[in-house]
């Protein structure tokens, strides 16, 4: 009898302790900034985009902090950040230091729990993105039940 593969198993788990063993960061960041933290993601509200930057960048400085003295690192290269804000202004050329990593405003939609959010929150490229996939879905179903559209 061979051995079960565990490897399956270990993968889905893993993500569920990281979480756990990191759950930490969040009541640290959040005591050092005022900024909210849920999920590893910060949000952070301000009148201009220097404000909303300087709280965001220490987030950052909180969780490397934090990660530094619990023997954690983080993929500062995977960090997105997106900027929501009212009108259609042209997206701020502010980076975000987030450890050795400076990141820019994403200019396209970030997907975000399964939605697409661009920063005027219009939901456009969320609505584009699913009615693709609807008429994909629906071309493979008339393909099934020999209905040609």
């Amino acid at each position: 009898m061979e051995p079960k593969d565990r490897t399956g198993l270990w993968r889905r788990v893993s993500p569920i302790l990281f979480t756990v063993y990191i759950s930490g960061v969040f009541e640290e960041v959040e005591r050092k900034t005022g900024s909210f933290v849920d999920d590893e993601a910060w949000v952070a509200t301000g009148k201009d985009v220097e404000e909303v930057t300087a709280k965001l960048e220490a987030c950052a400085a909180a969780a490397g902090e934090w990660a530094q003295a619990n023997a954690v690192s983080f993929g500062e290269g995977k960090t997105e950040a997106i900027l929501f804000r009212k009108g259609r202004k042209e997206m701020p050329a502010r980076k975000i230091q987030v450890g050795n990593h400076q990141m820019a405003y994403n200019k396209e939609a970030t997907r975000w729990l399964g939605v697409y959010l661009d920063s005027s929150l219009t939901l456009k490229e969320h609505h584009r993105t699913r009615m693709r996939k609807a008429r994909q879905a629906e071309a493979r179903l008339r393909r099934l039940t020999g209905q040609l559209g």
